[in-house]
C-alpha cells in the first residue's frame, strides 16, 4: 500500500513539474527554441493611393516619417506611380521601420495644382491609402503580419470643383499610424 501511495505522489509530482514547465509564457520560458512574441519594433509598408486624373493633372508632394528623424520627401513623378488594376488606382508609398515601441509612423500628402483644370467637366478624386504592418521581437524576428488593408473613398467631379478644394487645402493630409508598447495600432487621419 506504501509502495503505490509513493508511486502516486511521485506521478503527481512529476505531472505537476512538467504541466508548469509547459505553461510558460515565450517571454519567461529557459528553453531556447521557444520563439519570444513579445513585440519590440515595427515595420509599415504604406502606399497613398490616386486616381489616372489625379497623376496626370496633379503635383504631389509626400512626407514619410518614422518617428524617430528620418523624415523623407518625395514629389514622385507619373510614372513613379504603381498601377493597382483591381482598384483602378495608382500607388506610391514607401517601406518604414522602428527600432522600438512604442512608435509612430506619420505620413503627409499635399497636392497642388500646376495647370488650370477648371474646363474639365470630368475629374475622379479619390482619397486612399494601402497599408501592411509586421512586428518584431528583440531578436529581429517577425512575430505578427497583419493583412493588408485599403481605404479608398472618392467622389466623380470636375476641373472646377477640384481647384476649389486643392486651393482651399481640404485636399491635405496626414496619417498617423501609432504603435503602443505591446504592439497594438491606432490610426489617426487629419486634414491641414
Amino acid at each position: 500500500m506504501k509502495k503505490v501511495l509513493f508511486a502516486t505522489i511521485a506521478l503527481m509530482c512529476s505531472l505537476f513539474v512538467a504541466c508548469n514547465k509547459n505553461n510558460q509564457t515565450p517571454e519567461t520560458s529557459d528553453d531556447p527554441q521557444v520563439k519570444d512574441t513579445t513585440p519590440a519594433s515595427a515595420m509599415l509598408s504604406f502606399k497613398f493611393l490616386f486616381t489616372k486624373d489625379m497623376v496626370e493633372n496633379t503635383s504631389l508632394e509626400l512626407r514619410f516619417d518614422n518617428g524617430e528623424g528620418e523624415v523623407k520627401t518625395e514629389t514622385p513623378k507619373k510614372e513613379d506611380f504603381k498601377k493597382l488594376e483591381w482598384l483602378d488606382a495608382y500607388a506610391y508609398g514607401l517601406i518604414l521601420s522602428s527600432s522600438k515601441l512604442p512608435a509612430t509612423f506619420t505620413m503627409h500628402r499635399k497636392m497642388t495644382l500646376p495647370n488650370d483644370i477648371t474646363g474639365l467637366t470630368s475629374f475622379l478624386y479619390k482619397n486612399g491609402y494601402t497599408y501592411q504592418y509586421a512586428l518584431y521581437n528583440a531578436a529581429g524576428e517577425q512575430v505578427y503580419l497583419n493583412k493588408e488593408e485599403n481605404i479608398f473613398i472618392g467622389m466623380d467631379s470636375n476641373g472646377e470643383k477640384v481647384t476649389k478644394l486643392v486651393e482651399g487645402g481640404r485636399n491635405e493630409k496626414t496619417i498617423t499610424f501609432s504603435f503602443d508598447e505591446k504592439g497594438s495600432l491606432k490610426i489617426a487621419e487629419s486634414k491641414d
